[in-house]
């Protein structure tokens, strides 16, 4: 691991769009999380899928997806 800064100008650095697009993904996921835990205290267990989903207005193959990436996810078509 010899000389670190010679490796600076090599990595790539985030635009500032990437920065508020991986923003705004946090801060989704981190809401998703949060209505999770709400809705395991209120259920007195880890909720399925299938009701996370709901509370989220997420179709349910996306409520994981949607964690894992940060994604909004989809709406259901109305």
């Amino acid at each position: 691991m010899c000389c670190p800064l010679i490796r600076i100008g090599r990595i790539s650095r985030l635009t500032p769009e990437d920065e508020i697009t991986l923003g705004h993904r946090v801060k989704r996921m981190m809401t998703l999380m949060d209505l999770k835990e709400t809705l395991s205290q209120s259920l007195k267990r880890v909720p399925t899928v299938q009701q996370w989903a709901n509370q989220t207005s997420l179709l349910p193959l996306r409520t994981p997806a949607g964690i894992a990436t940060g994604a909004a996810g989809q709406a259901p078509d109305d």
